[in-house]
């Protein structure tokens, strides 16, 4: 988790001088027990290290094993319909694990695998692949909204030329809206195109 953002320049002599407003309660946690204790980890609190350990939330191991559990981690989920993301510490980590999960997604017949196209990323995606968006392009636009830097898509069509026909899919939801679909020229589609299974701690929180 990073730090959160501080204030800073004039806004952090406006802070001292006059004061400003701070959010009280914690939402972004579903559980009570992990609300209270991520305030405590945030101050240093040691201790509280014990009710993290005591739900397994701590694992040890080698960055080769670590991957490994947090990709079956990831799978399980998946196997569960929730919704799920891999976060590594780099780019490179990232796209290793995105590409482990499509290989289990084409093999589940849940992506297809018999036409592809290349990735930034070093990946390959073909229809039924989720994939995100690297780069503002506000000349592509669905009803209104254009693509946008780390916008979630999943490949409806793959063109001869290497375009990519992609549908939104909905941040709230993570459902795909058929509504809003659009075409990658082949040139984005290579250069600011990436699978989205995984990404940094940065991309994520970001």
């Amino acid at each position: 988790q990073l730090s959160s953002p501080e204030a800073g320049g004039a806004f952090r002599l406006v802070v001292d001088h006059v004061g400003a407003a701070h959010l009280g309660p914690v939402h972004r946690f579903a559980e009570n027990w992990e609300r209270v204790a991520s305030l405590r980890l945030r101050d240093g609190d040691v201790e509280v290290l014990a009710d993290y350990d005591l739900r397994a939330r701590i694992a040890g191991g080698s960055e080769a094993d670590m991957e490994d559990v947090a990709f079956a981690a990831a799978m399980a989920d998946r196997a569960m319909a929730r919704r799920t993301f891999l976060l590594a510490d780099t780019n490179e980590q990232a796209a290793r694990l995105a590409g482990r999960v499509r290989d289990q997604l084409v093999a589940a017949g849940v992506v297809d695998d018999t036409v592809t196209v290349a990735l930034v990323d070093g990946n390959r995606a073909g229809v039924g692949d989720r994939v995100m968006t690297r780069r503002n392009d506000r000349t592509n636009d669905t009803g209104g909204r254009f693509v946008a830097n780390r916008d979630t898509w999943q490949i409806t069509h793959l063109h001869p030329d290497g375009a990519v026909t992609v549908a939104r899919v909905d941040s709230d939801t993570d459902l795909v809206a058929a509504d809003q679909e659009l075409c990658l020229d082949p040139g984005y589609a290579a250069a600011h195109v990436q699978l989205e299974y995984a990404g940094t701690v940065h991309a994520a929180q970001g």
